[in-house]
């Protein structure tokens, strides 16, 4: 059985609970991906975020992303700017991590 969810809310989670709870095997699609999902969460855009590889474990720091040589990655107190010399080639924005839906509320 798949459960497709469009955004992750308080009700989803309960509804997950309480089908997991009763023995139903099924697979969570969450189809608005906000980058923080439950490790048997799947989204459709985390396939072209993450290709065939499996997510780090941990999010990366803004200053420890990737550049090509002579690129600078800047914060700015709400998020980052990633520069090639004086042109701007990328934003970073930053999310607040979410508490684990089994965990408490």
């Amino acid at each position: 059985m798949v459960l497709l969810v469009e955004r992750l809310l308080e009700d989803d989670l309960r509804l997950i609970y309480s089908l997991s709870v009763s023995g139903y095997q099924f697979q969570t699609v969450v189809i608005d991906y906000d980058g923080f999902l439950m490790d048997y969460m799947i989204s459709p855009y985390s396939y072209f975020i993450y290709g065939e590889e499996e997510p780090e474990e941990n999010p990366l720091y803004f200053n420890r992303i990737a550049v090509p040589e002579y690129w600078d990655i800047q914060g700015t107190g709400s998020g980052g700017e990633i520069y090639d010399f004086d042109d701007l080639r990328g934003r970073i924005f930053f999310a607040e991590p979410k508490k684990s839906a089994m965990s408490g509320r």
